[in-house]
């Protein structure tokens, strides 16, 4: 007997921890009375709770990109991307960073960096359809009132909804050593406000 009683105060144990676990997750709806049951051979109360879902945002189909430059023209690159949204309306604002400034050392500007320290600068251009081209970016500056988001598939069921663009000005390479360079950007999608 003295063992069930053990297996009873675990049990209630783990019990209270769970409970204690969704209270902590979902609050009861304001506004709404719970009702207490009655005591008697059958009872039965009421709770209504509710769940606040916030919203979310997804970039999916990133991937690195090498260019050349074959001594003329700006070279460039226009990626597709998908966009996602968990908000009706599917409203975003995007910002991007990239990793370097113009001297070389960590910060947000648009740049490549070649080893020996030189720079080239870039443009980041982002469209919100599946499109060349698009508004130029400022390093770290949101871009407001983007639409077209998916509202229904994570992976914009396998198409693409939004486009950006990074673009090399051809005088700035020409002024620049033969090498490698490289820097990354950074996308942040957040949803509108």
């Amino acid at each position: 007997m003295q063992t069930e009683t053990r297996s009873n105060r675990f049990f209630s144990v783990v019990l209270g921890t769970i409970t204690c676990l969704a209270i902590v997750c979902v609050s009861p709806r304001p506004g709404r009375a719970a009702s207490d049951g009655s005591l008697s051979t059958n009872s039965a109360g009421s709770s209504t709770w509710s769940l606040g879902v916030p919203g979310r945002v997804k970039i999916g189909g990133l991937s690195d990109v090498s260019l050349n430059f074959s001594g003329s023209g700006n070279p460039s690159s226009n990626k597709r991307v998908c966009v996602y949204s968990n908000t009706g309306s599917g409203d975003y604002t995007i910002a991007a960073t990239g990793n370097l400034i113009a001297d070389g050392s960590a910060g947000a500007g648009f740049f490549v960096k070649m080893t020996a320290g030189r720079t080239i600068p870039y443009t980041v251009k982002w469209r919100d359809s599946a499109a060349d081209g698009g508004t130029a970016l400022t390093a770290g500056v949101a871009l407001t009132a983007q639409s077209g988001a998916s509202t229904t598939s994570a992976s914009c069921n396998l198409s693409t909804n939004a486009n950006f663009e990074i673009l090399f000005n051809a005088d700035n390479i020409l002024d620049s050593p033969a090498g490698s360079y490289s820097g990354t950007v950074q996308i942040v999608i957040s949803p509108a406000a």
